[in-house]
């Protein structure tokens, strides 16, 4: 039996609607592998910050687009001079400017409350940010919101998006929660637009790197060849049994 999809309008509203603590248990993902890099969230989101970071250097600004609770917003503060946060959930903005403040970053780190189909919610900045939203778009708003954000992007300067996509052995589908493209569908787009791709990977790689500080054995031993030999058939059987995985893209702009 298939979910229905709900319109953009309606996830629109279910997400204006929902609150912080629904956010929180939403994060817990369908495999053991998400679920463990999303149950140490900060881990994962602080990796992923540093590697980002890396890309951007030092920037003005940092626009976070649907910025949920704010952490990320907050994060970008490592190497930005200011960050703005966007989203649509009044409760949800309510919770990142108390956290802001309690930070003592709120003259450093700003909230608005606008939806992503509304232009005014794309503004020039180092690093724009889309973190797991793109899924409750229709695919002529992605398209629309990519182009707003290119638009606004000098060479040199940093997109990051996440989102949740199929299993390469799978076929998009689409629940009440999200459409589940293809990684393809995103890339395609934003290569047409003028990015380059930086960096591809899980977030639950983002986690586990960050726990063994990416370290790589320095010689091939036995038991990194038996890992190696494994790790194709365990690829196949994840994407066999998984339907979603969750994807973290740093673009570039040339």
């Amino acid at each position: 039996m298939t979910s229905t999809p709900m319109s953009s309008t309606a996830m629109s509203d279910a997400w204006e609607n929902r609150d912080d603590v629904d956010l929180a248990r939403s994060v817990l993902c369908a495999n053991r592998f998400e679920s463990l890099a999303a149950a140490v969230q900060p881990v994962f989101r602080d990796a992923m910050v540093a590697r980002i970071g890396r890309r951007v250097g030092h920037t003005r600004l940092a626009l976070d687009l649907a910025c949920g609770l704010g952490d990320w917003t907050r994060a970008y503060l490592d190497f930005a001079d200011a960050a703005l946060g966007i989203d649509i959930n009044a409760r949800f903005l309510s919770v990142a400017e108390r956290g802001a403040s309690e930070a003592g970053v709120a003259a450093r780190c700003r909230f608005s409350r606008r939806s992503l189909t509304d232009p005014a919610s794309v503004r020039p900045a180092g690093l724009i940010a889309l973190g797991g939203c793109v899924q409750y778009l229709e695919d002529a708003d992605v398209d629309a919101l990519f182009g707003r954000i290119a638009d606004v992007q000098v060479p040199g300067q940093v997109l990051y998006l996440r989102s949740t996509v199929t299993t390469a052995l799978r076929q998009p589908f689409a629940t009440p929660g999200g459409r589940y493209r293809t990684a393809r569908f995103y890339e395609e787009r934003l290569e047409a637009l003028g990015y380059r791709l930086a960096e591809r990977l899980s977030s639950a790689t983002a986690f586990c790197e960050a726990l063994t500080g990416g370290d790589r054995p320095e010689r091939l031993d036995v038991q990194t060849l038996v890992a190696s030999t494994l790790s194709a058939p365990v690829w196949a059987a994840r994407q066999l049994l998984r339907r979603s995985d969750y994807v973290n893209w740093v673009w570039v702009k040339r």
